[in-house]
């Protein structure tokens, strides 16, 4: 138990890796973009205030970015309220033909209502309703699809991890924070309970800058007993009050790097769902990219007679198409990374074994392990030395099992965010060869 423990105080690279633990959670910043309907939201210089203030911070962070993206989904399901979407003869015989029907299909040759795939996308699982979305997303990334449409989905889906963000955030950093205070149900601000974080954060810090300087007063009588008065009774009491401010001064801190660990890893997951959600709300409201008159001029300048005119802009439609058809099987490959990562049911599971670890951790690193760390004259009788060896490796392999998770939960965000904006960032570009598409076919009439 030596080897990892060592003697009194923390003077090993496990109880200093220990209490300076804190993994590189962060993800990328928000990209500036000119578009005034992209958010910029960067902050890589970090106040004081945020510093000492993370779990403020994050709180409020998350639930800006809910309040946004709730309202882009709510805008596009009002744009699409009234939308009738066209099935296709191959997606029409299989959603009739279904072996578990549902509701809501009833004179589907004149279209699907919006309002039956919406209900789809809370089925995931349902087979008919799988059908559905298949068919649904097959009509939207398509030449004469709808972008609103074909975006709708993601945005459901920002939405609901940023709800699942708060709720692992709210049984692990804000239980940690407030115990024996709930968090409220959505990610929804919630000015009591934002006061509540904001004052017990103050509180907090108030108390670290008191222990911080009864240390540093500690540490200076102890280091002066040391050299005037060795062996003195002055120096026992000046070592006795020494080891008892740093005990309390490194156990709140340990308690405070674990709340900034979790802090910025949601910080940085709800950074990335307000970017991805951005370049969402950018496409939707941005106007047409392509000017009809500029290039009409340009095809004209290039040919004398009409029918040469014709002719190109017969090849250049077809290449449009091409190109439109090569970008909907980009976008496929990005959907199929997406269910590599396991999808909202994924994160649901690793983000209940993090609690559950951040709990184990917590109650072990912040009493067991500050008891084993000041133990007073353990009894060396037979059995004692191996029995506290069982009882070092236990809370290490708790620790070990925690960061083990801890990193497969930020790959797993990571992963689904960047993917997630990827494939956004292609039906962006998707849409724009479409409207090109568009464009000819409008001045071959």
């Amino acid at each position: 138990m030596d080897e990892l423990y060592g003697n009194a105080g923390i003077d090993t690279d496990l109880e200093r890796e220990t209490i300076n633990y804190r993994p590189k959670l962060e993800m990328s910043k928000k990209e500036k973009e000119n578009n005034q309907t992209e958010r910029n939201n960067d902050d890589s210089t970090m106040t004081e205030e945020e510093e000492n203030k993370p779990v403020t911070d994050v709180y409020i962070d998350v639930s800006e970015t809910h309040d946004y993206v709730e309202d882009l989904v709510n805008k596009l399901e009002q744009d699409l309220s009234h939308t009738f979407i066209p099935i296709s003869g191959k997606w029409l015989e299989a959603i009739k033909n279904a072996e578990v029907p549902v509701e809501g299909l009833d004179n589907l040759e004149n279209g699907l209502s919006f309002e039956v795939y919406k209900e789809s996308l809370a089925h995931p699982d349902h087979p008919t309703y799988a059908l559905i979305q298949e068919a649904v997303e097959a009509y939207a990334e398509d030449i004469d699809g709808n972008v609103k449409l074909e975006l709708y989905p993601d945005a459901v889906d920002v939405l609901e991890n940023i709800k699942e963000l708060h709720y692992l955030l709210s049984k692990s950093l804000y239980a940690q924070l407030l115990p024996g205070t709930p968090a409220p149900e959505t990610p929804a601000f919630d000015e009591i309970f934002f006061k509540a974080i904001k004052d017990q954060e103050e509180k907090q810090y108030e108390a670290l800058n008191a222990l911080q300087n009864l240390h540093a007063t500690n540490e200076g009588i102890y280091y002066e007993m040391l050299t005037t008065a060795f062996e003195s009774d002055a120096y026992y009491e000046a070592l006795e009050e020494f080891n008892m401010s740093k005990r309390e001064h490194d156990g709140f801190i340990r308690r405070i790097n674990q709340q900034k660990e979790m802090a910025g890893f949601g910080k940085g997951d709800s950074m990335m769902s307000d970017k991805v959600a951005s370049r969402m709300d950018r496409i939707i409201t941005a106007e047409e990219a392509l000017d009809e008159g500029a290039i009409q001029s340009l095809v004209m300048k290039q040919y004398e007679r009409p029918e040469e005119i014709a002719r190109s802009l017969g090849l250049m439609q077809t290449a449009m198409k091409l190109r439109v058809n090569q970008q909907i099987e980009d976008k496929q490959a990005q959907k199929d990374l997406l269910k590599t990562t396991g999808g909202l049911s994924m994160k649901k599971r690793v983000h209940d074994e993090v609690i559950n670890l951040t709990n184990a951790r917590n109650a072990m690193f912040l009493d067991l392990y500050d008891m084993m760390n000041n133990m007073v004259e353990p009894d060396r009788a037979s059995g004692v030395e191996l029995f506290l060896d069982h009882i070092a490796e236990g809370m290490e392999l708790v620790r070990s099992q925690y960061k083990n998770y801890l990193q497969e939960m930020y790959q797993i965000h990571m992963i689904d965010q960047e993917v997630r904006l990827d494939k956004v960032s292609l039906v962006q570009q998707k849409q724009v060869a479409r409207e090109g598409f568009w464009l000819l076919d409008n001045l071959q009439k």
